[in-house]
């Protein structure tokens, strides 16, 4: 399913004006069909992923987006898609797809009710359509191919024992996985968005070299995080 102005808007947290105004400097892929303006999800995904690689933030000028930001579920579904997840510690592997094997072996089963060997090749295939390194020694492995049977969002962390190339646009390797997994194309953009601003933290950065890092000390770094949002 396709997404119209209005959910894009309310991913981004922006004003639909200000979408249409992004669509008419051509500044967001978009493209019209019976009378109306439409987003691939995959398209919107590539075009976050590419501000995410290039360190630019997405603009919400605040004379566009007089709303409220950030409500209902939407507030904590960061928060929510950690506390679903896990922080993994030493994964090990030589490259990116035995990194991708390994991890997905001790949570697939477990956390995705999702077989271990399927999950695997679906990542590693959106790897080979383009890397999600996005610089910083930092990845968001994910596909769009895979949904949650179960109306959650699932981010587990892989902290690496040795960085691997990755194949990103700054060739730097990864040292840190951010697996995300959701149950929607719209959550999963939301998603995505969101950790367009939060891996941009120098203190999350902090957090993530914390080797004795306790998954509860995470989540209420994340909550507050996230609460500065609305």
């Amino acid at each position: 399913m396709d997404l119209k102005i209005k959910d894009i808007a309310e991913v981004l947290q922006i004003s639909e004006g200000m979408v249409k105004e992004m669509l008419s400097k051509n500044q967001i892929p978009g493209y019209s069909f019976d009378k109306q303006v439409l987003f691939s999800s995959i398209e919107c995904e590539e075009w976050i992923l590419q501000f995410l690689k290039r360190n630019v933030h997405i603009n919400r000028d605040q004379k566009h987006n007089k709303k409220k930001r950030y409500q209902g579920l939407q507030k904590f579904s960061l928060f929510r898609a950690f506390n679903n997840g896990d922080i993994l510690f030493s994964i090990s592997g030589e490259n990116k797809e035995k990194v991708i094997r390994q991890t997905m072996g001790q949570v697939a089963s477990c956390m995705l009710e999702a077989d271990p060997l399927v999950i695997s090749e679906l990542l590693i295939d959106r790897e080979r359509q383009s890397s999600t390194a996005i610089g910083n020694g930092i990845a968001i492995p994910h596909t769009q191919e895979f949904s949650m049977t179960v109306a959650k969002n699932v981010i587990v962390i892989a902290c690496l024992k040795k960085s691997v190339p990755w194949d990103g646009i700054d060739q730097k390797s990864v040292s840190y996985c951010f697996f995300l997994f959701s149950y929607s194309k719209k959550s999963h953009l939301d998603l995505l968005a969101k950790l367009s601003l939060l891996i941009q933290s120098e203190q999350m950065m902090g957090y993530l070299k914390n080797t004795k890092l306790e998954k509860q000390q995470w989540l209420q770094y994340v909550r507050e995080w996230e609460s500065q949002l609305s």
